[in-house]
Protein backbone atom coordinates (compact mmCIF):
# COMPACT_ATOMS: atom_id res chain seq x y z
CA UNK A 1 0.00 0.00 0.00
CA UNK A 2 2.55 2.37 -1.00
CA UNK A 3 0.09 4.68 -2.75
CA UNK A 4 -2.94 6.27 -1.06
CA UNK A 5 -5.79 4.11 -1.98
CA UNK A 6 -8.51 6.89 -1.81
CA UNK A 7 -6.23 7.23 -5.44
CA UNK A 8 -6.55 3.68 -6.58
CA UNK A 9 -9.05 2.10 -8.88
CA UNK A 10 -12.11 -0.06 -6.89
CA UNK A 11 -13.08 -3.37 -8.06
CA UNK A 12 -16.41 -4.69 -6.29
CA UNK A 13 -15.31 -8.05 -6.73
CA UNK A 14 -12.07 -10.03 -6.35
CA UNK A 15 -12.19 -12.00 -9.47
CA UNK A 16 -12.83 -8.31 -11.48
CA UNK A 17 -9.40 -7.46 -9.19
CA UNK A 18 -7.66 -10.85 -10.18
CA UNK A 19 -8.43 -10.39 -13.82
CA UNK A 20 -7.30 -6.84 -14.02
CA UNK A 21 -4.14 -7.49 -12.72
CA UNK A 22 -3.47 -10.32 -15.28
CA UNK A 23 -4.49 -8.23 -17.94
CA UNK A 24 -2.14 -5.41 -16.41
CA UNK A 25 1.09 -7.88 -16.79
CA UNK A 26 0.03 -8.73 -20.17
CA UNK A 27 -0.49 -5.15 -21.54
CA UNK A 28 2.87 -3.78 -19.97
CA UNK A 29 4.66 -7.39 -20.16
CA UNK A 30 5.62 -6.94 -16.68
CA UNK A 31 7.65 -9.71 -15.17
CA UNK A 32 6.12 -9.29 -11.31
CA UNK A 33 2.07 -9.72 -11.33
CA UNK A 34 0.27 -7.05 -9.50
CA UNK A 35 -1.39 -8.34 -6.71
CA UNK A 36 -4.78 -7.66 -5.23
CA UNK A 37 -6.21 -7.09 -1.87
CA UNK A 38 -9.76 -6.12 -0.17
CA UNK A 39 -10.00 -2.58 1.09
CA UNK A 40 -11.89 -2.36 4.25
CA UNK A 41 -11.88 1.32 3.99
CA UNK A 42 -13.77 1.56 0.67
CA UNK A 43 -15.41 -1.78 0.89
CA UNK A 44 -13.48 -2.89 -2.55
CA UNK A 45 -10.66 -4.66 -4.31
CA UNK A 46 -7.36 -2.92 -5.36
CA UNK A 47 -4.30 -3.54 -7.03
CA UNK A 48 -0.90 -3.24 -5.61
CA UNK A 49 2.57 -4.66 -5.59
CA UNK A 50 3.02 -7.60 -3.38
CA UNK A 51 4.82 -6.31 0.25
CA UNK A 52 5.60 -9.57 1.79
CA UNK A 53 9.32 -8.58 2.56
CA UNK A 54 7.72 -5.95 4.68
CA UNK A 55 7.69 -6.80 8.12
CA UNK A 56 4.37 -7.26 9.21
CA UNK A 57 4.20 -4.74 11.96
CA UNK A 58 5.47 -2.38 9.79
CA UNK A 59 2.56 -3.33 7.50
CA UNK A 60 0.40 -2.54 10.49
CA UNK A 61 1.42 0.49 11.26
CA UNK A 62 1.26 1.92 7.55
CA UNK A 63 -2.69 1.28 7.82
CA UNK A 64 -3.01 2.79 10.99
CA UNK A 65 -0.98 6.05 9.77
CA UNK A 66 -3.65 5.93 6.59
CA UNK A 67 -6.60 5.83 8.81
CA UNK A 68 -5.49 8.82 11.05
CA UNK A 69 -4.25 10.79 7.71
CA UNK A 70 -8.31 9.93 6.27
CA UNK A 71 -10.20 11.89 9.51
Amino acid sequence: MGMNCNLKKRFYSEDEAKNAAIKYSQIFFSKELLGYYKCNIHRCWHLGHTQTDIPYHIRIQRLIDSIDSNQ
